[in-house]
């Protein structure tokens, strides 16, 4: 049997799209699926980003790779000399390797046959057309177990009431530098005020959650009709899995260009079909945000 490993790195959000693309790979082609989880954190010295998969349960028959990949460090190799390839799949001596070149799907990853290889995979693949045909196996995979205490419980129920509106904004502020064009741009506040417009319920008093990193520089900037309640690490909610379980509680969902937004919103989704969900086209790849997401698109964006 052949392997597909995986470059993991970045955060959470990161990872389970990583795992996400892995898996289906490794499901579509009998492979065996191996997370690296040590090559792509190495080198992170400003996030200091670590394996955060471990609190889920993972299909049984994955293996961790716990050393530095050699394969990976010979594509390091290539990179640094300029002898890049701007092939999403390329032939080595030591099997396939598959290398996202540019943000967005690519139906070639999916029509092609990997069979019996051994393939390493490097990228964000931050698209469900990847895994769409594994989405059962993912949400039992990716199911979030956290102890539920009362006050968890009730804050659960208190999002998934009419009246709230959950609201992820990103604020990047880890980040060094002005230039985020890397995640695909600052989301502005004013993006979160016009979105929150079309899923308030009129006539009634409506209730917003926000979830960040951090309340200041929200608080200030951003007002609201309503009862206002922040879910950030000063507000005592530094376990992301409890801020996870949090997103997927939600009916109504404004979300930043966030790979752990995007998640709790998905997840959100598939707790409550009806769950109305707008999402910040600041991906790196609009193609990330699906159509259903972006359906008020026009409103927000009338330029596009």
């Amino acid at each position: 049997m052949g392997t597909v490993t995986v470059i993991l790195r970045g955060g959470l959000g990161n990872q389970m799209f990583q795992y996400a693309f892995g898996r289906s790979l490794a499901e579509k082609n009998n492979l065996q699926l191996v997370l690296d989880t040590q090559s792509g954190f190495v080198r992170d010295k400003i996030y200091k980003r670590k394996f955060l998969l471990d609190r889920f349960s993972l299909h049984k028959k994955t293996r961790l790779k716990r050393s530095v990949n050699i394969c990976y460090l010979y594509e390091l190799f290539l990179e640094k000399i300029g002898s890049v390839s701007a092939k999403p799949i390329n032939r080595r001596f030591y099997g396939v390797y598959v290398k996202e070149t540019i943000p967005g799907f690519v139906q070639e990853l999916m029509e092609t046959s990997f069979e019996n290889a051994n393939v390493l995979v490097n990228g964000f693949w931050q698209d469900e057309r990847y895994f769409l045909s594994i989405e059962e196996l993912l949400i039992k995979e990716f199911a979030i177990n956290v102890p539920v205490t009362d006050s968890l419980r009730r804050l659960g129920e208190k999002l998934h009431a009419e009246t709230a509106v959950g609201i992820g904004i990103r604020l990047f502020e880890e980040m060094p530098g002005e230039d985020k064009s890397g995640v695909g741009g600052f989301t502005e506040l004013s993006f979160y005020r016009k979105a929150i417009n079309l899923l308030l319920d009129t006539g009634k008093e409506n209730q917003y959650f926000i979830f960040s990193t951090k309340s200041i520089g929200i608080k200030e900037k951003l007002e609201l009709p309503g009862i206002v309640e922040y879910i950030t690490e000063e507000e005592g909610y530094k376990d992301e899995l409890e801020t996870f379980w949090l997103l997927s509680r939600s009916r109504k969902l404004v979300i930043a260009n966030s790979s752990f937004f995007w998640w709790g919103a998905w997840f959100a989704e598939k707790n409550n079909l009806s769950t109305h969900i707008i999402s910040s086209k600041n991906f790196p790849a609009a193609d990330t945000v699906p159509e259903r997401w972006r359906k008020e698109w026009h409103t927000l964006y009338p330029h596009l």
